[in-house]
């Protein structure tokens, strides 16, 4: 799990990538931050990107390790896919905003398996979708996976919230609710798709 200092750094670097972003923010500021200098973090991490890959390693072990184990109910997966997206961003809303906006930040190596990890992760979220909603266009699915997604990150993005569980409620009903919907609009969809625009 790696040393007493390099937890230290790394949970620094995940603050202040989150408040000033990654580009932003130099080694020395990062060293000051974390209680030595720019130089030392060379000791436990041979660069800024690598820092940046450690952060998005541990963003994506957390999901995983949140959700748990595949559930052969659709729709317990379904939920619990929401419940560890949404629990995620807000218990860890700094390393959500990193997420969100710190990806093409990502050295090529680093990108590269963040983006393997990233894809058993949506393929979860497919498989529930499609046993859900069997004939719906897998185009509408990852659109409709996305926009859930996209709606639980968002909350990293609200001011810290007086009631929590308000909000994850309100979150979590709202986005259950689009999906569970997706099956209204697969006529429409279908007319689409057979280039019927009457």
């Amino acid at each position: 799990m790696g040393s007493e200092r390099e937890r230290i750094i790394l949970a620094t670097a995940e603050r202040l990538f989150a408040e000033h972003g990654f580009h932003a923010v130099g080694m020395a500021a990062l060293g000051a931050s974390a209680g030595t200098t720019g130089s030392a973090i060379y000791r436990h991490f041979a660069s800024k990107d690598e820092i940046l890959g450690a952060l998005f390693d541990e963003a994506s072990a957390e999901l995983i390790e949140r959700l748990g184990p595949w559930r052969e109910d659709p729709r317990e997966e379904l939920e619990a896919l929401v419940d560890a997206h949404l629990d995620f961003t807000l218990d860890r809303r700094s390393l959500a905003l990193i997420w969100l906006y710190e990806q093409r930040s990502l050295s090529s190596a680093h990108r590269r398996a963040f983006l393997r990890r990233r894809e058993r992760y949506l393929k979860r979220w497919i498989d529930a979708l499609e046993r859900i909603h069997p004939g719906v266009p897998r185009a509408a699915l990852v659109a409709a996976m996305n926009a859930a997604q996209s709606g639980l990150m968002s909350v990293a993005l609200l001011p810290e919230p007086a009631d929590l569980c308000v909000v994850r409620i309100t979150v979590r009903s709202q986005v259950l609710a689009g999906i569970e919907a997706l099956h209204l609009h697969l006529s429409p969809i279908e007319s689409v798709l057979s280039g019927d625009n009457q």
